[in-house]
């Protein structure tokens, strides 16, 4: 048995396939990118907390002086430049930065993170530190810190560090 239709009605069947086809197309297009959009949107967002949390506990891990926290929030080939000195990596930045300086006696922080920006793969921030030094009351520093961060194997790590500090009452 066959099934004949006439010439007008294959075109008008045909006709109707195409705009619905293109319609579907096009919804199916605008959804995509909506979705591909709040993904692109919520992964940013995400990677903000992730860059301010970083940086957050990076502080309080300095004024823990707990290095091996700190290490783990920092790149291998970080560069570290405070008041006109320079560290490469982190071995040089631990050895010949930190664990000299956390012998010293203790202080108090006080650390406002004021800006961070974030893309897909890198991040900067900076932040505000307040530091009274126990052994001279009166001495309260005020501490810049900037950072930039980039993604290491889907984490963030902290590829380099200035401090710039203003002493006032010394």
């Amino acid at each position: 048995m066959s099934l004949t239709l006439p010439v007008r009605s294959l075109k008008t069947f045909r006709n109707r396939m195409e705009n619905g086809m293109g319609k579907r197309v096009g919804l199916t297009l605008l959804v995509l990118l909506c979705c591909v959009g709040l993904r692109a949107f919520a992964q940013t967002d995400s990677d903000e907390t992730q860059v301010r949390k970083l940086i957050n506990e990076f502080e309080s891990a300095l004024a823990r002086k707990d290095i091996a926290t700190v290490g783990s929030f920092v790149s291998p080939h970080i560069v570290v430049f405070e008041n006109g000195y320079r560290n490469d990596g982190w071995q040089d930045f631990r050895d010949n930065h930190l664990i000299p300086e956390f012998k010293h006696a203790g202080s108090q922080y006080s650390t406002t993170l004021i800006k961070v920006d974030v893309s897909p793969a890198m991040a900067w921030g900076y932040s505000s530190m307040k530091r009274v030094q126990l052994q001279n009351k009166n001495a309260e520093p005020d501490v810049w810190t900037s950072y930039i961060l980039r993604k290491e194997d889907g984490k963030w790590k902290i590829v380099a560090l200035t401090w710039s500090v203003r002493r006032t009452n010394e």
